[in-house]
Formats: structure tokens, C-alpha cells, sequence
């Protein structure tokens, strides 16, 4: 087994993670506006208890647990680049849960703790595991399918018709 995070490093990863989503939260930009300021909301407010649960939980462990205003110092940027954009569209906070939900996601996955920590944490990479990699990737494909448009010729006042006693039509190239 490779490197596992200790509840203090945890509790910092997830800290960033909240950070990182306040900054989201402060850029939304876009039609979808309302939609990631309103997710950001909800995700932040889980983030938080995430990271205060593992920084209880270190403290009760007598493990060192580093003040959030200097967490960034104390992690280099190849574990968590800080986000830094000034406007996040729904596309790019798609993206932006994608990338750094599935960094806190490996983390959650990486964790040394007692069994008792170990349940806890299993039911937090429940949630963003759903979060992140369904519910995030359903708006990925939404959006893409909202993006498809079918474009008309100006002059065109209906949808062209499709002669469908002739495969070529529906399916080029097939041979019946």
C-alpha cells in the first residue's frame, strides 16, 4: 500500500478543498449562475464538516493539527494547487469537481485511521464519490446534449424530412 494520509493531513486537504470551493462559489459566472453558486453552497457546507470531523478526530489522537491561514505553506503544489480563475462556467466547475473533488476523493481513499474513523470516512467517499463522479459526469452530459443544436438553413422554415424507405438517408454508407 502506498502513502496514507494521517486525520491532520486529511483535515488540510480537506480544508483546501473548502477554499477552493469558496473561490468557485465567489467566480460562478454564466447562464448556470444560480445552479453552481447553489451546488457550491451545499458542497462547501460538507467540506467544512468533513475537514472539522478530521481535525476533532486528530486532536483526540494528540496529532498536530495546522491553522487553516497557513495550511498552503505547508503543502506543496504537486498535493493541491490552489484554484485561481476568475470565472467559472458550468462547464468549468464540471471540471474544476472533476479535478479537485477526485484529488480530496483519492485522499479520502488513502486515509490511515481506527476502524471507528475508517466507517466515517467510507460514508464521506459515499457521498463525493456520488457527487463527483455521477452526478457531476450526468451534468457533464446534460450540458454537452443542451450544447447540440440542430441549425437550420435561414431560408428553411421546417426540419428537412428524412426518407426513411432509403437507408443511405438514415445511416450513409450502409449497404442493405
Amino acid at each position: 500500500m502506498g502513502f496514507q494520509y494521517t486525520l491532520s493531513q486529511l483535515k488540510n486537504i480537506a480544508w483546501l478543498f473548502y477554499c477552493d470551493l469558496i473561490h468557485v462559489h465567489h467566480y460562478a459566472a454564466g447562464e448556470h449562475f444560480e445552479d453552481i453558486h447553489g451546488l457550491s453552497d451545499h458542497y462547501l457546507a460538507i467540506a467544512y464538516e468533513n475537514m472539522d470531523y478530521f481535525a476533532e478526530k486528530a486532536i483526540a489522537k494528540k496529532e498536530s493539527v495546522t491553522n487553516g491561514a497557513t495550511i498552503q505553506q505547508h503543502v506543496s503544489d504537486d498535493i493541491w494547487m490552489p484554484e485561481t480563475s476568475t470565472s467559472y462556467t458550468l462547464d468549468q466547475f464540471i471540471i474544476f469537481l472533476r479535478n479537485k473533488g477526485g484529488d480530496y476523493i483519492e485522499a479520502l481513499k488513502n486515509a490511515r485511521a481506527e476502524p471507528d474513523v475508517k466507517s466515517k470516512i467510507d460514508e464521506m467517499l459515499d457521498f463525493w464519490t456520488s457527487e463527483i463522479e455521477y452526478k457531476n459526469e450526468q451534468k457533464s452530459a446534460l450540458e454537452a446534449a443542451q450544447d447540440m443544436t440542430l441549425t437550420l438553413n435561414p431560408n428553411e422554415t421546417e426540419i428537412p424530412k428524412v426518407n426513411y424507405s432509403q437507408p443511405d438517408d438514415i445511416f450513409p454508407g450502409l449497404a442493405v
